[in-house]
């Protein structure tokens, strides 16, 4: 899921902006809070699931739900 040399994040806050972190380690804790979400008790634990692939991320981001934070491959954003 995660590819530790090219993977980055946004965090997306109402209140703080955005915040872009480079992921360094399969270890972060973002990693694994993303890759627990593929488990329903997680996805209902926390309230929140992840979508996968340029068009459902693009409705999200267009504004059909509340993005919470966004991982992209790091030579997307270079």
């Amino acid at each position: 899921m995660f590819d530790k040399n090219s993977t980055c994040f946004y965090n997306i806050n109402k209140e703080k902006g955005i915040k872009m972190e480079i992921i360094s380690s399969v270890n972060n804790e973002n990693v694994k809070r993303a890759a627990s979400l593929s488990e329903k008790k997680y996805r209902r634990y926390y309230g929140t699931f992840l979508v996968e692939g340029y068009k459902t991320v693009n409705e999200v981001v267009c504004g059909a739900m509340e993005l919470e934070k966004l991982y992209v491959e790091q030579s997307f954003v270079t």
